[in-house]
């Protein structure tokens, strides 16, 4: 006769178990007591869908965790609440986000949610967004959990993702707060994110018209080291030659801007270097390499807006 394992014959004590527990149930005509019954399946689904969850076994915990559910009215506030976020998260690690986010989403809705919780549901629920390629949904739940807790810690990540967002969403002013938030929080071997928050700063600066600040910052990010995508050292060399044409320095920007299109980089860089370095050339009184580079902006963009400050 094969032996089972340990792990099969705890699964069938808990089978066995489960079982007799049904079978007093289905038996039971007693309000009271059919309701303690109730609360012991849910108990012992709860635990075995956490057992499976520690081994890794998501699947698994999210099956058992989907049956205690059916029990959660004989269960107090604080076990509705940790099966709820245990469902969430497993749907989550299973990829189901839209599952995870309506699960997160009851557990806001509970009238005894602590602030803390609130915080911690809307970064999982803004992570899922993110996840799923929704970033302005992701952003929004990002913003209210720091508008609810200004210092909420849930890692130097969330902080710059946060920042980051924020960027692309144009709230500048709290990009830069929360870039500089992060720049103390991210690991010192974390250069790729530390070298983006430098130079996702000195664009802000570039907006707010803080040329000479912009400079600064721009060279902290050259200094960061990193085997990244190289397009991003472009995209920081284009930033210094605009910061250098903000200034009125013209062989600054005249510098930059070649050195930025030397470097792997986006046609949004070609577009933006040939502008300023007309411009430039212009400002020089060097007529025949100012109409050179108009010359090559007409050609890679016929439309580019660029051009009717130029002609």
């Amino acid at each position: 006769m094969k032996k089972l394992s340990n792990t099969q014959r705890e699964d069938q004590d808990f089978n066995d178990d489960i079982e007799v527990v049904k079978e007093s149930l289905g038996l039971e005509e007693d309000k009271e007591k059919r309701s303690i019954l109730c609360a012991k399946l849910w108990h012992a689904y709860y635990h075995k869908g956490s057992s499976c969850f520690d081994q890794g076994d998501y699947k698994a915990a999210l099956q058992q965790h989907l049956k205690a559910l059916e029990f959660n009215e004989y269960i107090e506030q604080e076990g509705v609440f940790n099966l709820l976020m245990s469902l969430g998260v497993e749907y989550e690690k299973l990829a189901e986000y839209d599952q995870a986010i309506s699960y997160y989403k009851q557990l806001l809705r509970l009238d005894y949610i602590e602030k803390d919780d609130r915080a911690l549901l809307l970064q999982f629920i803004g992570q899922c967004f993110d996840k799923k390629g929704d970033e302005k949904s992701a952003y929004e739940n990002f913003k209210e959990l720091f508008s609810i807790n200004q210092h909420y810690d849930g890692g130097w990540y969330l902080v710059y993702r946060f920042a980051k967002l924020a960027y692309k969403y144009r709230d500048f002013y709290t990009s830069q707060d929360y870039f500089n938030s992060s720049l103390k929080i991210i690991p010192a071997d974390e250069k790729g994110y530390i070298k983006s928050s430098f130079k996702c700063i000195g664009y802000i600066l570039l907006e707010r018209k803080a040329h000479k600040e912009a400079v600064k910052y721009f060279k902290r990010a050259l200094k960061e080291k990193t085997r990244t995508d190289s397009k991003t050292d472009s995209e920081i060399l284009s930033g210094m030659a605009q910061a250098y044409f903000g200034l009125n320095k013209f062989a600054q920007a005249i510098k930059y801007s070649k050195k930025a299109l030397e470097k792997p980089h986006h046609e949004e860089i070609s577009e933006r270097s040939y502008f300023l370095l007309a411009f430039c050339y212009s400002a020089k009184k060097d007529k025949k390499k100012e109409e050179h580079y108009i010359e090559k902006l007409r050609r890679l963009k016929p439309n580019s807006p660029y051009l009717k400050d130029l002609l």
